[in-house]
C-alpha cells in the first residue's frame, strides 16, 4: 500500500467516525461508533520494522445488546409465525 492509499483509508476511517458509523466491508455491517470514546496512538520500532497504531475504544452498554438481541429474536419468531400460518 502507498502512503496516499494508506492516507485515503484513515480519511474514510475519520469520516466514519465523526459520522456516528464506520464500514469496515465485513459480513456484520458497519461498527457504530459512541459519541464518546477513548483514543490510544502508539509508536513502536524494532531493527527491521516500524509500527504506528491507533485504537479507538468504548465500552459496550449489556443493556442495548441484549434488547437488540432480544427485538432480533421476536422479529424471527414472528416471521415464523406468519410463514407457518401461509
Amino acid at each position: 500500500m502507498t502512503r496516499n492509499q494508506g492516507a485515503h483509508v484513515l480519511r474514510r476511517l475519520a469520516n466514519g467516525v465523526g459520522s456516528g458509523s464506520v464500514d469496515l466491508g465485513r459480513d456484520e455491517g458497519p461498527v457504530t461508533v459512541p459519541e464518546e470514546f477513548e483514543v490510544e496512538v502508539e509508536y513502536e520500532e524494532e531493527t527491521d520494522e516500524a509500527e504506528l497504531e491507533v485504537e479507538l475504544e468504548w465500552s459496550v452498554d449489556d443493556d442495548a445488546a441484549s434488547s437488540a438481541e432480544e427485538e432480533e429474536s421476536d422479529e424471527t419468531e414472528e416471521t415464523e409465525a406468519t410463514e407457518a400460518n401461509e
